[in-house]
């Protein structure tokens, strides 16, 4: 079975921080090709960085030949989310995705084959907006109190078990 993961950062969110980097590594042993997108620096404007996200997007996977492949994982975070729900839209992509901590943007084209993680005191998303967005799309939403935008807390042992269970689930889907 050929497998192949793409890995979507978010800003300043790359496949070194832990929601990317755990995925990455599972990936890896269990033998998938990997393409780990890299935007270079992006613009504090969220328009502009996510018009570079998307040129960053469809120049690293203009080459891929989707059905060469049994099984394609996207890992996102955040703006790499709104990339990740992009493509699979446009280009009719029959990823599984793994949703980290989605913006806004990214609700619109959020495919039913995917999963969502997301911390409750996420500024950059409202979780009430995004349960319904998951309800509307028939997505699992995987909610962790009090979890900022990287699904993180005041409480680094909180933290750790917040990562295990995420992994765990990367595990079930990987």
């Amino acid at each position: 079975m050929k497998k192949i993961g793409v890995i979507f950062p978010g800003m300043g969110y790359h496949s070194d921080k832990p929601l990317l980097y755990y995925g990455k590594k599972m990936m890896i042993a269990k033998g998938y090709d990997i393409t780990d997108i890299n935007y270079g620096t992006l613009p504090k404007n969220r328009i502009e960085a996510f018009n570079k996200v998307w040129d960053s997007v469809c120049t690293a996977l203009s080459k891929i030949r989707w059905e060469d492949y049994d099984k394609i994982i996207f890992l996102s975070k955040s703006i790499g989310s709104v990339a990740a729900a992009k493509i699979c839209s446009e280009q009719n992509i029959p990823a599984f995705n793994i949703y980290n901590t989605p913006v806004p943007e990214t609700i619109p084209n959020m495919t039913k084959n995917g999963i969502v993680n997301h911390g409750t005191k996420d500024p950059l998303m409202d979780t009430s907006v995004l349960e319904a967005g998951c309800r509307e799309k028939d997505i699992p939403l995987y909610k962790y109190e009090n979890g900022n935008h990287s699904i993180e807390t005041d409480d680094i042992v909180r933290n750790v078990e917040i990562l295990e269970d995420i992994v765990r689930r990367y595990d079930e889907i990987i």
